[in-house]
């Protein structure tokens, strides 16, 4: 995740390791939207 930080700033990268590990333990498709967030 470091290289994350790096690109994208510490807040968005560790909003979106919360979100990864959120969507690993719940079948909402939280992943996904961070992916769309984060490719626009």
């Amino acid at each position: 995740a470091a290289f994350l930080s790096a690109l994208v700033g510490s807040d968005v990268a560790s909003a979106a390791a919360h979100a990864a590990v959120a969507a690993i333990y719940d079948d909402r498709p939280y992943s996904q939207g961070i992916e769309a967030s984060l490719l626009q």
